[in-house]
């Protein structure tokens, strides 16, 4: 590998972090100043999307410049957005190739890692709808009436143990998963539950985790990437938590104690089999 090209992966790498981090930290602050739930979900999206598509932005622009070549057994000087002038003595060119060649083969292997380990997650996902069965006609109805109140269509509602909390997956039809815990719940406290899951459909937050994930297995090597792809999960559960209760009002200590027995049960199910699906 010719200096220059390895000067180039290595100054895009570094100038590529700096502005990563100086932009999780402008998103951070912006988070800390606005109100709601949605407007910060939007907000970390909006950071992970787009530093996602920087980074691809930045890989493309060094794939047309990595033709660059230049004698080995010189310095060569190379100018970068960084620094004015980077310096790489000829003696230490084979070296550094070396190294740069051994992260680009870290960084490839670890991005398909990540990209079979969300495709097989999918997968499993949609496995286990086979598994699944037709909820009670009680319940069944007022998830029909919901949606229709929700405006929402092509969505299903099924039951399926194994699981300690309602899910959703699925984008063009949604599939809503309900725990077998959720037959023994009042007729009020099943439909708090299934607004909730309505939120998600109506948000498009099935499809909006799977482009995060995207970009997150991207971005696997710097650490702000995993803590925006957390926060936006946190986000996106909060903001459906309090359209719940801006519906309800007079129903937030009910919704709260389900939404605790639901925490409580799925610790007890990983205490005692030591895992859990995750949807």
């Amino acid at each position: 590998m010719p200096p220059e090209t390895s000067l180039v992966i290595l100054t895009t790498f570094a100038d590529f972090l700096l502005k990563l981090t100086f932009a999780s930290g402008i998103s951070w602050s912006m988070s800390q100043l606005v109100t709601g739930a949605n407007r910060r979900f939007a907000i970390w999206f909006c950071f992970l999307a787009g530093a996602g598509m920087y980074w691809i932005w930045k890989l493309s622009a060094f794939l047309k410049q990595a033709e660059i070549s230049a004698p080995s057994d010189v310095a060569t000087t190379y100018p970068t957005s960084i620094w004015n002038r980077f310096y790489l003595p000829g003696a230490w060119s084979s070296q550094v190739s070396m190294a740069v060649r051994v992260v680009i083969c870290a960084y490839v292997i670890m991005l398909v890692y990540f990209l079979v380990l969300y495709v097989r997650k999918y997968m499993h996902l949609r496995r286990i709808l086979g598994f699944t069965w037709a909820p009670p006609e009680k319940i069944r109805e007022s998830f029909v009436s919901l949606t229709q109140d929700f405006g929402l269509r092509n969505c299903e509602l099924l039951m399926l143990s194994g699981i300690a909390s309602p899910a959703t997956i699925g984008w063009v039809r949604p599939v809503v998963l309900l725990p077998a815990l959720c037959t023994g719940l009042d007729e009020a406290e099943t439909e708090d539950i299934l607004r909730h899951e309505l939120h998600h459909i109506r948000r498009r937050d099935f499809l909006l985790s799977r482009i995060a994930d995207f970009f997150q297995a991207l971005l696997f090597f710097h650490p702000v990437a995993w803590y925006a792809r957390r926060q936006l999960e946190f986000e996106r559960e909060l903001a459906c938590d309090l359209a719940v209760v801006a519906s309800s009002p007079n129903r937030r200590l009910e919704y709260a104690e389900c939404l605790v027995s639901f925490a409580r049960s799925n610790e007890a199910r990983i205490f005692d089999r030591g895992e859990s699906i995750s949807l």
